[in-house]
């Protein structure tokens, strides 16, 4: 039988899980708990209508529910396992994306102290500081050609920004007023700085967790049963002859059961 060759979203790092627990718990009640108190003033409607509006806020959210769905998430499906790498990717990538867009062009380091300039700095940093601790203790990997795949997000947001510029008749942001040229710019730089991120994502993935853009060859054909399989770390589910090959192993150990009893 032949090795079996896949992509994997999966390293072979080492985790410490009660470590990589703890930094999930307190990332998401820091994150989530900070979005919820800096909107509390907000009635639920204009709760709902900001969180849809701004770019910030998508983040925030994505980063939330990344957090709290890590929290609890225990799964060997290889399409599952996919998914939620790909999300890691997506968040680490617009949480870059945004901290680079606002402290390029927005902060003001001449501006007193204050608390609105803190609660500014933290809305567009803080997530991008928590999902990189999360990033750099899990071990997840993020690949190059999955990078247009994460546009789907960024691009539903564009399509949210047209319908409230054009329904309320004022831009979301005074450069986003799709009435000249400059719109169009401005959209292909934002395209443009997400696949910049979703670089440094990456790149950041390659510095500090040494796992580098690569494909792993496993050996399956030695699994007997089950039981090997999921007591043996080194083996992944990572495409569908892997997943063939546990299915028979699964039926062989029960067949094996039923004989024994």
């Amino acid at each position: 039988m032949k090795e079996a060759k896949a992509k994997t979203y999966l390293s072979k790092s080492k985790i410490n899980y009660k470590c990589l627990g703890i930094v999930r718990i307190l990332s998401t009640i820091i994150v989530v708990t900070h979005y919820f108190l800096y909107n509390a003033v907000d009635t639920f409607p204009e709760f709902l209508i900001n969180t849809m509006k701004y770019l910030t806020y998508w983040g925030l959210v994505s980063s939330s529910v990344y957090l709290i769905q890590m929290i609890f998430a225990r799964s060997n499906s290889r399409i599952l396992t996919g998914y939620i790498a790909m999300l890691n990717h997506y968040v680490v990538s617009l949480n870059f994306m945004i901290t680079l867009f606002y402290f390029a062009l927005l902060f003001d380091a001449n501006k007193p102290f204050s608390i609105t300039l803190y609660l500014s700095i933290f809305n567009h940093f803080i997530p991008l500081l928590f999902t990189l601790l999360e990033f750099s203790l899990n071990n997840h990997v993020f690949y190059f050609n999955n990078i247009p795949k994460l546009y789907v997000l960024p691009l539903s947001y564009f399509v949210v920004l047209i319908i409230f510029t054009f329904t309320t008749g004022e831009p979301v942001y005074s450069t986003f007023t799709f009435e000249d040229i400059f719109t169009l710019v401005y959209i292909i730089a934002a395209i443009f700085l997400f696949g910049i991120s979703s670089i440094l994502a990456i790149l950041f993935q390659m510095a500090i967790k040494s796992c580098t853009y690569h494909k792993y060859k496993e050996d399956t054909s030695k699994i007997e049963n089950y039981t090997e399989l999921a007591t043996n770390k080194n083996i992944e589910f990572k495409n569908d002859k892997t997943v063939e090959i546990v299915d028979k192993a699964q039926k062989n150990e029960k067949t094996n059961l039923t004989e024994n009893n």
